[in-house]
């Protein structure tokens, strides 16, 4: 059974990005809250892809945990670029992909983790 929290946390990130784009479409010069509306909306895929990945037989959890990792990355980099933007120090393409680059290595050695500990216990 699927936790009703997982539920709540869905609706208030949706709830959240869309009025953080919505307030976007007023003031298009606030790409703060774009970025931040983008990532509450991806945030509201983590609970179902969490619940996923718990609820799936072992070489299936490996890929809804990549899923999960790769949803975190996007987010965690709109989260990066909108901080930036709103210290009115938007990064540069070059920052942009070293920042992508260490976001996609920490969730590689995640993953990488999270199958050395599958395969030792399996």
């Amino acid at each position: 059974m699927i936790d009703p929290l997982y539920f709540a946390n869905t609706a208030i990130c949706l709830a959240c990005g869309a009025a953080l784009l919505l307030a976007w479409r007023r003031d298009h010069n606030q790409s703060f809250l774009r970025m931040v509306g983008l990532a509450f909306l991806l945030h509201a895929l983590l609970p179902g892809g969490y619940a996923l990945m718990r609820a799936s037989p072992a070489p299936l959890n490996l890929v809804a945990l990549g899923l999960l990792l790769l949803v975190a990355l996007f987010s965690a980099g709109l989260i990066l670029m909108s901080v930036a933007y709103l210290a009115d120090r938007p990064l540069s393409r070059r920052d942009q992909r070293i920042g992508a680059a260490v976001l996609a290595l920490g969730a590689l050695a995640l993953l990488r983790a999270r199958r050395a500990g599958t395969a030792a216990a399996g």
